[in-house]
């Protein structure tokens, strides 16, 4: 009945429609009441040091103490969780394997299986019930079996495994956390520039940093979700797992404590702060989108299972292949001569080199510094050293990065303001990338 259920759903939908699924699994709601139990003890025992600590002028020493002993505590519970996560994926897998070899010969039906009978009543057969709506709706049992093995199985996988754990239920599971924030902002209601940097901070957590790091270790259970052959080693690949995800966060946290001094409570680094984790998630989830867009198109278009890592073709190198008159016999040359020629407009017109000579007024400018401290030798050697530093990896890295990105979000958005603030948004990336280096 599920199937029959969702797949006319999906049928009854214009071509070209979207239809606006969810499927929710029941044990949803208890993992994440748990998770919210989890992080609301963890939260307390930030604020008990926090307020321990107090009475220190250091804030990274608050800061770093926070990392240690949340670090011991998500590794003693939140393994836990990951395990069963992953297990979780697992169950995913094996009901893709069945929706993919799915038969309506195959399937079992719960009032043959009881003999079409409840206490002394005869039931009506639910299998000649949808069989006759198959017909009537499906035309054959081989069109509703597609349908099953391809439309309905992507959708249910992609609510299962993608979206069960979306942005909106991880931001409503740190509700916990905006609360505490709320209590530790009004207990400064005589400094009205405090509480706006309490209110930004909580924010940045709230909205970039907590989705972040949750929405990777989702990713990472569901990836490594097989089972190993040990007990002990399934294990320790869920505590690995965990491990991955605090490394996440301790670096988010580390350039909000480092980078935007975050326990100094200034208030221009907590909104460029605030703003730029906006930016990236902004980014990341548009990114998700398109891509499981395309994994889904894909897949409708080949009628057959895709890679976990599908390889899309760059619009522009199809272009240029349309312009080649391929015969089969000569397809594989004009081919790798069409890849060669995108390869050296795409990848290779901004090089390693390339980047080199374009900053070498870097060079002169610091070799010039250099030469201005001749009475100390050692200090020659440092600028020299950080110049080599800058010139020969961070600068190169940056614009690569930036160049990449311009690239991969070459698409034109549908009004010019939204088009020039993705390219502001790639900049913004690029600069962070800088500033973190």
């Amino acid at each position: 009945w599920c199937i029959f259920e969702i797949a006319a759903f999906l049928h009854s939908r214009s071509p070209g429609c979207k239809a606006d699924l969810q499927i929710v699994p029941p044990l949803l709601g208890p993992a994440l009441l748990g998770c919210e139990v989890l992080f609301g003890i963890s939260l307390f025992i930030y604020s008990y040091i926090e307020s321990a600590l107090s009475a220190s002028e250091d804030g990274i020493l608050v800061g770093e103490v926070y990392v240690v002993v949340s670090s011991v505590h998500v590794l003693l519970f939140v393994s836990l969780v990951t395990h069963a996560l992953r297990g979780y994926g697992r169950n995913i897998d094996t009901l893709q394997g069945q929706l993919r070899g799915f038969k309506v010969e195959h399937a079992r039906s719960a009032c043959c299986d009881g003999g079409h009978r409840s206490s002394s009543a005869r039931l009506t057969c639910d299998r000649k019930v949808i069989h006759t709506c198959i017909s009537a709706w499906f035309s054959s049992l081989d069109s509703f079996e597609r349908q099953v093995q391809t439309d309905v199985r992507l959708a249910i996988i992609d609510q299962l495994a993608y979206q069960a754990v979306s942005y909106q239920r991880i931001v409503l599971l740190s509700t916990p956390y905006v609360w505490l924030r709320f209590h530790y902002a009004a207990s400064h209601a005589d400094d009205p520039i405090r509480q706006v940097v309490d209110m930004a901070q909580t924010f940045t957590y709230l909205l970039a940093i907590f989705p972040l790091v949750d929405k990777l270790g989702v990713r990472l259970c569901y990836r490594w979700r097989a089972r190993c052959c040990w007990l002990y080693l399934d294990f320790v690949l869920s505590v690995a797992i965990v491990i991955v995800g605090l490394s996440f966060y301790i670096a988010c946290y580390t350039i909000q404590l480092y980078v935007f001094r975050q326990n100094d409570r200034g208030l221009l680094l907590s909104v460029i702060s605030m703003l730029s984790w906006w930016t990236v998630v902004a980014i990341l989830r548009s990114l998700q989108e398109v891509t499981s867009a395309m994994a889904q198109s894909s897949e409708t278009v080949l009628g057959k299972p895709a890679a976990i890592a599908v390889e899309v073709m760059p619009a522009a190198l199809t272009r240029c292949k349309s312009n080649f008159v391929i015969s089969r016999s000569s397809m594989p040359e004009a081919l790798a001569a069409t890849t060669a020629v995108i390869d050296q407009l795409a990848y290779k017109t901004f090089s390693y080199q390339r980047a080199l000579q374009v900053f070498t007024p870097y060079v002169w400018i610091r070799l010039g510094y250099t030469a201005s401290n001749a009475d100390d030798p050692s200090r020659q050697v440092v600028d020299l050293v950080q110049t080599l530093a800058y010139f020969l990896a961070i600068i190169p890295m940056s614009d690569k990065l930036a160049f990449d990105l311009c690239y991969r979000w070459r698409a034109r958005c549908c009004k010019p303001y939204l088009d020039f603030l993705l390219s502001l948004a790639v900049l913004i990336v690029g600069l962070s990338f800088y500033i973190a280096c």
